[in-house]
């Protein structure tokens, strides 16, 4: 693939996964706040809409907003502007390789839009489970950014199968 048409496949799919992230969270603040959870099929899925400070599952919700401004706006702008590059420059890397790298930018960039124009908050709004065992709250951009970190530890693992 050119240098060109892979920084285009990278920019568009940030683009894709930031902008799907986006437009859920537009319309979930638009239908859900306020609104009384919802439920579907049998309660395996329940949108509620939430406003969250932290990050996964609320972690750092606590913090004092200089320290949450520092790692959660900070921290993840410098780790996404290196995934970028990293991606960007590294022409031999695989699409297996590129493609959950590029969800977990998109997810990472989805969520620190959120952080930057709604004062700190991430807005979440999806819950799935089964009976009592149900996740937290979460949106897209989680949803991206955990098939990316999921796809990206699995790459070790089948790369051993295939060369044992």
């Amino acid at each position: 693939m050119s240098r060109g048409g892979r920084w285009g496949l990278i920019i568009g799919g940030i683009t894709a996964c930031t902008g799907l992230d986006q437009l859920s969270k537009w319309i979930a603040r638009g239908a859900l706040t306020g609104a009384p959870t919802r439920s579907f099929w049998h309660d395996c899925v329940r949108l509620q809409y939430v406003e969250n400070r932290g990050g996964f599952l609320s972690l750092g919700e606590s913090l004092s907003p200089a320290l949450r401004f520092f790692i959660f706006i900070g921290l993840t702008g410098v780790f996404i502007l290196a995934a970028v590059i990293y991606l960007g420059r590294r022409n031999a890397l695989p699409l297996s390789v590129t493609f959950p790298w590029i969800l977990v930018i998109g997810g990472a960039v989805g969520n620190q839009i959120d952080r930057i124009f709604r004062n700190g908050r991430v807005s979440d709004f999806l819950n799935v489970g089964i009976g009592p065992l149900r996740t937290g709250i979460f949106n897209l951009a989680d949803l991206f950014l955990t098939i990316g970190v999921v796809w990206l530890l699995f790459i070790p693992l089948t790369q051993k199968n295939r060369s044992g």
